[in-house]
Parts: structure tokens; C-alpha cells; sequence
């Protein structure tokens, strides 16, 4: 057979039966029978649209809420204080708060060392997230201030950083570590060193101080310093706004209220 024959006795394949089908009439959108579906699918949309909508507001309304005149509730920070010295390092602690108190400031909550016997114990508070931060003064930090007043090796080994250390939790919130808790926490050391100068041995410290030691000059120019303890270190900055939840919210407006058809651009 030729294949011309083989060819003309195929039938052409079909998905249907022609002769057993009527042909379909289409009906346009506007159709009597399309009138009640249309008018639910288009109070489903508006629904879906609106709820959207309302949960953008909710979520924003409650962001920018929470950031409104956010610097007159810092006072709601708690701080941990533990003076493991006893001395006038310690004593300024106190008297440095009572002129940063406010409500621009965080709280320091002072408690006894017999509480915390152990300056591990003040780090852990932070870790299980009793405080936002903690400060402890060094056991003896009033002691070597002194010695090195007085000049020889105690001023040059005086190390200034051995006097108070402050912790805090940066990735329990990085914005509020790095926006409130640090400046507030140099603020508090800056106020320390005023405030030993105003104790009782600060203002001996003048008249004893050995004028002719560099080093004794030294450390009664720079008596405190603070050692950090950052529990986890992060590199996010402080911009509450861009960092959250708020940046989000443009790209999912766009994935829910786009028109479909940009889809196919």
C-alpha cells in the first residue's frame, strides 16, 4: 500500500463526537443567569478587600501608637543594681540617679548583694529577661581607687574599667538596646564620676591625691569607667520604623491589591 492510501484511511483524531454535540451558546457576563453569581463574587471580593484593609490599619495604627512620644516611657525599663562594694563608687550610683531620674530614663531597681551573691547571678537575671540591663559595681573597685590616688604601682595598675560593669541583652530588642539602654547607660556612668567626687571620699581624694604621680593624677581625673557586657551582640541599629513591621506592610499591600493582570506584564 502507498502511503498516500495508509494516509486516507486514518481518521483524523478527534476529542469529541461532533455529531453527538450541539453547539454551546456562550453568554456574556451581563446574562440574566450570571446576575446573581456576579453579585457574589463581587461582595466576596469587597469583603476580602475590606478585611485587608482593616488588618493593615490595625497593624499600623498599633505601630505607630506604640512609637508615639516613645522617649517619655523609657522609664518603664527596668535596670538591675548590685553594689558588690559597698564603698563610694557604689555610693554614686544612687546619687548619680537621683539627678537622671525621670521618665526619660530607666528605672534602677537596687538590690541587696546577699540577693545576688554571685555576679553571674545579676547576668542570668538579664538572660531570663527580669531586667532589660543590670549594673554591678566590682567587689574592692573603691578600695584600689583609692590606693591608686595615693600613687606607686596601685596607680599604674589602676584600670578604671575594673570599677563597674553594665549588661544588657541585645538581641532581646536591638532597637531599644542600642537606642536606650547604651546612651543611657554612658549617661549614668558620666554622672557616676560627679557623683563620687561629691562623697565623702571623693572630696578627700582632692587633698590626697599625689600631684607629683602622672598616674595618681590619672586616676583621679578618670576614677570609673564601664566594662560592657553585651550578652548577644547585634548590628542592627536603632531605626524602629525601617527595622519592623511597617516596611513590610508597602510589599504586602502590593501582593494583595495589585491588579492580576500586572502579573502577565
Amino acid at each position: 500500500m502507498s502511503d498516500n492510501t495508509i494516509r486516507q484511511s486514518s481518521p483524523e483524531p478527534t476529542l469529541h463526537d461532533d455529531s453527538g454535540m450541539s453547539s454551546p451558546v456562550r453568554q456574556g457576563i451581563n446574562a440574566p443567569e450570571w446576575r446573581v453569581k456576579r453579585v457574589v463574587a463581587v461582595k466576596v471580593l469587597m469583603g476580602v478587600m475590606v478585611a485587608i484593609l482593616i488588618v493593615f490599619l490595625a497593624d499600623l495604627s498599633y505601630l505607630f501608637g506604640a512609637s508615639f512620644k516613645v522617649n517619655d516611657r523609657v522609664s518603664a525599663l527596668n535596670i538591675l543594681v548590685v553594689d558588690y562594694d559597698g564603698g563610694p563608687i557604689g555610693e554614686s550610683v544612687s546619687t548619680a540617679y537621683q539627678g537622671l531620674q525621670s521618665r526619660k530614663f530607666p528605672s534602677l531597681d537596687f538590690q541587696p548583694s546577699s540577693d545576688y551573691p554571685d555576679p553571674e547571678d545579676v547576668r542570668h537575671s538579664v538572660c531570663k529577661a527580669d531586667y532589660w540591663g543590670a549594673v554591678f559595681i566590682h567587689k574592692g573597685a573603691s578600695d584600689r581607687l583609692a590606693a591608686a590616688i595615693e600613687g606607686g604601682s596601685a596607680a599604674q595598675n589602676y584600670d578604671p574599667t575594673d570599677s563597674v560593669t553594665f549588661i544588657y541583652n541585645s538581641a532581646r530588642y536591638p532597637t531599644t538596646a542600642s537606642g536606650y539602654l547604651v546612651s543611657n547607660f554612658q549617661s549614668l556612668l558620666g554622672a557616676m564620676r560627679g557623683g563620687y567626687y561629691r562623697t565623702k571620699e571623693g572630696q578627700a581624694a582632692f587633698g590626697n591625691v599625689n600631684s607629683s604621680d602622672p598616674a595618681a593624677i590619672q586616676a583621679y581625673l578618670n576614677p570609673i569607667q564601664g566594662n560592657p557586657d553585651v550578652i548577644r551582640p547585634t548590628n542592627q541599629a536603632a531605626r524602629n520604623l525601617y527595622n519592623t513591621i511597617n516596611i513590610v506592610m508597602a510589599i504586602l499591600g502590593q501582593f494583595f491589591l495589585r491588579p492580576r493582570h500586572e502579573r502577565y506584564l
